[in-house]
């Protein structure tokens, strides 16, 4: 019986069109494959693998024999061995963390902006000094530990926000909007990452099931990060998860629509 290719936890996967992007969260960095790279991923986490030595591997199930060129395969998974990109054993159910939005056009430009109401004004109070305190925590972990130790931090929030407790559309505008004084407050340009990382720490801590979600495009290649509550996007575009192949969402709940 054969076994399935899985990517390390660290990698993160989506395919875009033709093409698929993947983010390595410990480099901090996206990778594109062209359209032959993503058809020998896609082989490798959606087809059942045995291994035939200790390095090699082949199709358990292939409808014409010799349709796939195994040595450039196995070529396909040392490389990524190599890089940590597969873990190192393989398992009984398919890897199924990749976001396949086939009808994703892409954004036509993302020029994020702190979502501010033209009437904020910066008023230091408890809430904010707390939104602050977190927002330095988010910018930190990514300056001196990297986007990784983020991602793990929101992970682990996230298991510990049962049971779930459910925010109210205000509940939701004035996290928001305490978020927003902060950022006006804190000395260092916030970009969208820093923004949806806190925004979701600050409602975890609240129990609330509110998400980061990242999404990706190519031609040209963008990146951006928002949150959701409900399959809602909060403060900003809601056409963001149709347009965007996402590739990252975190925390992964069960029983709650996200």
């Amino acid at each position: 019986m054969g076994k399935y290719f899985h990517l390390s936890d660290h990698m993160a996967c989506a395919y875009f069109k033709d093409e698929s992007i993947l983010l390595d969260l410990k480099a901090d960095k996206f990778y594109v494959l062209d359209k032959v790279k993503t058809g020998l991923l896609r082989l490798l986490l959606e087809e059942e693998w045995c291994a035939t030595s200790q390095t090699l591997y082949s199709l358990v199930k292939e409808e014409t024999p010799g349709q796939h060129d195994l040595s450039l395969i196995n070529r396909f998974i040392a490389t990524f061995r190599e890089h940590d990109f597969l873990e190192p054993l393989l398992h009984p159910k398919p890897y199924a963390l990749v976001h396949k939005n086939k009808t994703a056009m892409g954004m036509p430009n993302i020029d994020w902006r702190l979502p501010l109401d033209a009437s904020l004004k910066a008023r230091l109070s408890g809430p904010v000094l707390k939104a602050l305190r977190m927002l330095l925590k988010v910018h930190m972990t990514l300056k001196f530990q990297g986007f990784y130790a983020l991602i793990q931090t929101i992970r682990k929030q996230g298991q510990l926000t049962q049971p779930y407790r459910i925010p109210t559309l205000q509940d939701l505008n004035d996290l928001v909007q305490t978020l927003n004084q902060a950022c006006l407050f804190y000395p260092v340009r916030t970009k969208c990452l820093e923004w949806a990382a806190t925004l979701t720490l600050m409602a975890l801590h609240q129990k609330w099931p509110v998400s980061l979600h990242i999404g990706v495009q190519n031609y040209p290649f963008l990146s951006h990060a928002w949150c959701q509550w409900n399959q809602e996007v909060i403060a900003d575009s809601p056409l963001l998860p149709e347009r965007m192949a996402v590739i990252l969402s975190t925390p992964l709940y069960q029983g709650v629509k996200q």
